[in-house]
Parts: structure tokens; sequence; C-alpha cells
């Protein structure tokens, strides 16, 4: 696994093994650029929201099942509903703008 932080942009790059390899790499570009880049196998799957931005792949297949793009006024309804429709052994991908980490009171870490 590759983290790297340059002060604009944080990101991960990954390999998922399975039957398979799945590569994948997870950025979050800071402001003023905020441009979130989910890639798997090398093509950007990112719904390119200015919220959080989910990309769930099949474990076993490696297929890309769906995207999903929150916008900044998500509510905690809003993102339990989605976590209870995540299919068993999926990988879910997001990013997380900072801005929405410092401000939500669902959102901490």
């Amino acid at each position: 696994m590759d983290l790297y932080d340059n002060g604009d942009e944080l990101g991960v790059s990954f390999w998922i093994k399975h039957k398979g390899h799945i590569a994948v790499s997870v950025r979050s570009q800071g402001e003023p650029f905020n441009d979130p880049r989910i890639t798997v196998n090398e093509v950007d799957y990112s719904p390119h929201s200015e919220g959080i931005n989910f990309v769930v792949v099949d474990y076993d297949s490696g297929d890309v099942l769906f995207v999903r793009g929150f916008e900044l006024s998500i509510t905690e309804q809003q993102l339990m509903e989605f976590i209870k429709i995540l299919p068993e052994r999926a990988v879910v991908l997001l990013t997380i703008p900072a801005s929405l980490l410092q401000s939500s009171p669902i959102l901490t870490i």
C-alpha cells in the first residue's frame, strides 16, 4: 500500500488480491481543486460529487457494482440507508472532503 500526502492532495493506492488482482487508487484533492478520484484497474469511477463519493466493488469478481455521490448536505439518515444496502463481501472505496469531516457530527474520526 502506498500513502501519499503532498499538502493539497491525500491518497492511497493498493492491490486487492482475490482470484486475480484489483488495482485501486483513492485520491482526495483539497481546496481549491476538490477533484476526488477513485480508480479501479486504472479507470476513474468517482461520481465527482462535492461531498462523499462511493465506489463499491465486488470482492469476488472485481467488478464495480455501483457508484454513488452525496452532496455536502448529506444527512445521517441518508448515509445509514445507503450503508444498509451495501452487499456482503463488497469493497467500499470513498472520498470525503476535509470540510465535511470538520463540520459534520456524523463523520468524525
